[in-house]
């Protein structure tokens, strides 16, 4: 994977750009995670608590391959998720109905928190709208490392037995996705809308989150 990075790296900064047209480039704003399918981590109808907003930032550098079209290459911080809930044991709950098929089991406490971080290589085709404003599309691969941790405590397999505590852990690794959004540029800022995907994958123990959205100002700086 690291490999696989490199190389699209080369490809992009091999792009025929002049060197005044690029820039370095920092953005901040506002993230939130699109939640995993209701039993996974939490259960409808029984209590629990989801934090899936919160900040992002990153940084990179931007350049023009023509006047319709430029690149970037940015690191992106997505930041934390995290969550918390009280659930009865698979067999005993009813994702239908949301309760529990009868009598509800002794319901265990499931305190989760992940992150994500990752690479982003995007193509930016623009078009002028006048006075210095243009409008643009990016999309491209991104390359991202999920996290996930989940301490489960007082779990039951059965009514009768034994309360045991579980920690469970997604196995971190790189991973290839895609990431794609729509902006307008006035200037060195930018405003935009972009979505990535943030899916765990490659184990049985998937994160609380499945994708991201966020909404960015960017500032090109020298």
């Amino acid at each position: 994977m690291k490999k696989y990075v490199l190389l699209l790296a080369g490809a992009v900064f091999a792009a025929p750009t002049p060197a005044s047209a690029m820039h370095l480039e920092a953005g901040g704003g506002v993230r939130w995670y699109t939640p995993t399918a209701n039993g996974t981590w939490y259960q409808k109808g029984l209590p629990y608590n989801l934090r899936l907003t919160g900040l992002t930032g990153s940084v990179g550098v931007t350049g023009r391959i023509n006047r319709h079209l430029r690149w970037s290459a940015r690191y992106v911080y997505l930041g934390l998720a995290s969550s918390n809930s009280l659930d009865t044991g698979d067999p005993n709950y009813n994702p239908q109905t949301q309760g529990c098929n009868g009598k509800c089991w002794p319901l265990a406490n499931f305190t989760g928190h992940g992150t994500v971080q990752g690479f982003a290589f995007v193509l930016q085709p623009q078009v002028a709208l006048g006075s210095g404003v243009h409008a643009f599309l990016e999309a491209g691969p991104w390359v991202y490392r999920p996290t996930w941790h989940m301490q489960v405590d007082h779990w039951v397999s059965c009514p009768t037995a034994q309360p045991v505590n579980l920690t469970i852990n997604h196995d971190p690794r790189w991973q290839l996705g895609w990431t794609g959004g729509v902006g307008v540029r006035l200037g060195r800022t930018s405003v935009a809308l972009d979505v990535y995907d943030t899916r765990a994958m490659g184990d049985a123990w998937p994160a609380v989150y499945t994708g991201a959205y966020t909404l960015t100002i960017r500032e090109w700086f020298l």
